[in-house]
């Protein structure tokens, strides 16, 4: 593990039309030991409620 702090960067997207609105979330999470970071992505729209 290497020694130094990790990293989290978040995005956060909201688009499309008012009565079809969609929301997402894009986190990156660099990795303890030293590989590229982490990528993970939800999101969710008016389908998923």
């Amino acid at each position: 593990m290497k020694d130094a702090e990790n990293y989290d960067l978040l995005f956060i997207s909201s688009y499309g039309e008012e009565d079809q609105r969609a929301i997402t979330f894009a986190h990156f999470r660099e990795d303890a030991y030293g590989d590229l970071p982490a990528l993970r992505v939800i999101g969710w729209d008016a389908h998923d409620i």
